[in-house]
């Protein structure tokens, strides 16, 4: 391969994506103007994620004023809600939207400070478009271990956080979360960070 021949070009992403302010975003959606988190392990949804979900739910239900957007995707369709009924969580908290699918998800990005979630080249690529901070999950048994390179990029430009799979806990992922919602400098920081990873003109060679 002739490297004189090769581009990087980043994965391409239509141009008409709605972006709009996080407060916006927030009325649309019916949430209150406050840190807003989400979180979403795809369509078909990750057990381990929402496990730990679920414990960070029942601590920001507790400390109050923060929002959470959930999709707990298609597993989690007969245990997520259960189990967010066994720890306490009142799924109908003002603050909280949990779905199975979330079918609004540019509006939810926009809404958000910070976004928990696995690391496809897609999903990060609509992250840094719209730029945001992340704490990065990657799919254990994806090809060659892509994702977690493609969340170290991310990690790397301190733009984002990672949390190996097998350490995923809700204790850890209340620590990371912690660490990050309260400190609002950080957050603008990675999200700053994150948009100038951004390939816009990914299709345009």
């Amino acid at each position: 391969m002739n490297a004189k021949k090769c581009v990087v070009t980043g994965s391409p992403l239509r141009n008409n994506i709605p972006i709009e302010e996080k407060s916006a975003a927030r009325k649309r959606l019916g949430l209150p103007d406050c840190l807003t988190i989400l979180s979403a392990g795809g369509s078909q949804g990750a057990s381990r994620l929402n496990e730990a979900v679920v414990q960070l739910l029942a601590y920001e239900q507790k400390k109050g004023n923060i929002n959470h957007i959930h999709g707990y995707g298609k597993h989690g369709r007969d245990t997520f809600m259960q189990s967010l009924e066994d720890n306490g969580v009142d799924a109908g908290n003002p603050h909280f939207i949990i779905k199975e699918y979330i079918d609004n998800m540019y509006t939810c990005m926009c809404a958000s400070d910070l976004i928990i979630t696995r690391a496809g080249a897609m999903t990060l690529t609509e992250i840094t478009a719209i730029g945001r901070a992340s704490v990065l999950i990657p799919y254990p048994y994806a090809a060659e271990n892509h994702q977690y390179y493609n969340a170290l990029t991310l990690q790397n430009a301190n733009a984002g956080r990672i949390i190996d799979d097998k350490e995923l806990t809700g204790s850890v992922l209340i620590d990371t979360v912690n660490r990050l919602a309260d400190d609002p400098e950080l957050l603008r920081l990675m999200s700053e960070n994150a948009a100038k990873l951004s390939k816009r003109d990914a299709a345009g060679i």
